[in-house]
Formats: C-alpha cells, structure tokens, sequence
C-alpha cells in the first residue's frame, strides 16, 4: 500500500532548515521523499534507520529493498 503525504514538517534540519517531506510511500518500512534534496528516509517504528540518495523508480526502490 502507498500512501502520499503531502508536505509535512520532518523533525531534522539539514542545516538551519527544516526538512519537508513531500511524499511518504509505505512498503514493509516507511520510506519518505524530502523537498529539494536527493534523500530518501526509510523508516520504522517512527524512527530513522537509513537515510539514502532518492530513487525516483519506485519500482527500482522496491527492488532495492528487497536485495538488501
């Protein structure tokens, strides 16, 4: 199930600024899109495991993430 979030505040600045999400996408973790930078978050239990450079195939994301 996908689900897109759009915009919201991400509790990490990059810098002085905070970090929006523009999508979040569900796929066994949560993997969530930041506005104006190449990082994609995986996330479970609310909590960041991993943040990666942004895959724009969802596809391919998924494929990723299953070979790891």
């Amino acid at each position: 199930m996908i689900k897109d979030s759009i915009i919201e505040t991400f509790p990490m600045v990059a810098g002085q600024e905070p970090l929006r999400v523009t999508r979040k996408e569900w796929f066994k973790t949560n993997m969530i899109h930041f506005e104006q930078t190449n990082l994609m978050s995986y996330f479970y239990n609310d909590n960041i495991k991993v943040i990666t450079p942004f895959i724009n195939d969802f596809k391919t994301a998924i494929e990723t993430l299953i070979n790891k």
